[in-house]
């Protein structure tokens, strides 16, 4: 749902907080007789997510966090997936700083949480630019186009989620998307 939603009287303040989870269940079936066959049940994603506006409705801020194993990178065991500020004062052009995800493949930037299936391609995983810390300039209704055409362009420090190298690299990745009938 929409969650619980906290805002001052006059509305120059406001933060939503919600919370998913996914589980999955396993039964793995041998393949040689003799064999017992195994099952597991494990939390695929566990997030608490915060999200509103500061001073005017065009100053958003979001922030994700994720507390499964399955959710975090094996090195790294922080919790921050996302964590970025937008401002949204043009129909055609919003800039976004902060870290999240880099504007790749369309299930990439689609929520797990909307997907129709409980997975992304295993391709996907393979060739995945996940999350990264930088600024993108963006717009979902490029010329009021009711969502036909929409465009993200950024530049990022190409280390990945939760991640600052020690050498001066970049990232830049642009995505271009024409919707014919419409968002």
């Amino acid at each position: 749902g929409k969650g619980v939603t906290l805002k001052t009287a006059d509305d120059s303040l406001s933060m939503q907080i919600r919370a998913r989870i996914q589980t999955r269940a396993s039964l793995f079936v041998p393949s040689e007789e003799g064999e017992d066959p195994n099952s597991e049940l494990t939390i695929r994603r566990a997030r608490v997510t915060l999200g509103g506006h500061a001073l005017t409705e065009d100053l958003t801020y979001y922030v994700q966090l994720a507390f499964s194993n399955q959710d975090t990178e094996s090195d790294l065991r922080l919790p921050l997936r996302d964590a970025y500020v937008n401002y949204a004062a043009f129909r055609d052009l919003e800039v976004k700083v902060g870290q999240g995800k880099v504007p790749y493949g369309r299930q990439r930037v689609t929520s797990s949480g909307s997907l129709e299936m409980p997975d992304r391609s295993i391709v996907i995983a393979e060739l995945n630019l996940d999350r990264d810390v930088g600024v993108s300039l963006w717009s979902k209704d490029l010329g009021g186009s009711d969502g036909r055409f929409a465009y993200t362009l950024g530049i990022f420090g190409g280390d990945g989620r939760n991640r600052l190298g020690e050498e001066f690299g970049y990232l830049a990745a642009g995505r271009v998307v024409i919707r014919p009938m419409g968002e």
